[in-house]
């Protein structure tokens, strides 16, 4: 099964980290930069345990729709994501969240199985894995934005800075 694994370090407290990474907001703006890209569902804000989120992307030149379901939360070291509908056989992904003396290491752990047999497979080798690293990437890299400068103060709402829900 193909696995993407990436580390950020991110150089701000474990609750900021945690909380950026399951904002709709946030998860929003990354989509918005591809076509046809959209994401709704789950709870507004942040999302929580059991949110169905429903994400929208142009691939091969044909939008696809994703599924995936909030499964388990624990805050602030992690929380799961699974595939309930979508183009994939099976896709797990894994947030793991570790405080370090000078900030936070992002933990991104996806585990999938592409649909379609051996064509499939090689879309995967030539596509799919691409993508999705790079989608990956993107939404890495605007959490540091915002985490490391001001932003996040617009995308978290105060009370739930330290907040489990």
């Amino acid at each position: 099964m193909p696995t993407i694994h990436l580390t950020s370090c991110i150089h701000a407290p474990i609750d900021r980290v945690f909380n950026l990474s399951r904002s709709t907001s946030l998860h929003k703006a990354v989509i918005r930069k591809y076509d046809g890209g959209n994401l709704d569902g789950g709870s507004e804000g942040l999302m929580k345990q059991g949110d169905k989120i429903r994400f929208q992307l142009k691939l091969m030149g044909t939008k696809r729709t994703l599924i995936t379901q909030m499964e388990r939360l624990e805050f602030p070291e992690a929380f799961n994501s699974i595939l309930i509908s979508g183009p994939f056989k099976s896709l797990h992904h894994q947030h793991h969240f570790k405080s370090i003396s000078n900030g936070t290491l992002l933990i991104d752990l996806l585990e999938y199985e592409p649909a379609f047999g051996l064509a499939g497979k090689m879309a995967d080798t030539m596509i799919i894995r691409s993508f999705l690293k790079k989608y990956l990437e993107a939404k890495n890299k605007l959490i540091k934005q915002y985490a490391e400068g001001e932003k996040w103060k617009v995308v978290i709402p105060a009370e739930k800075t330290t907040a489990k829900t």
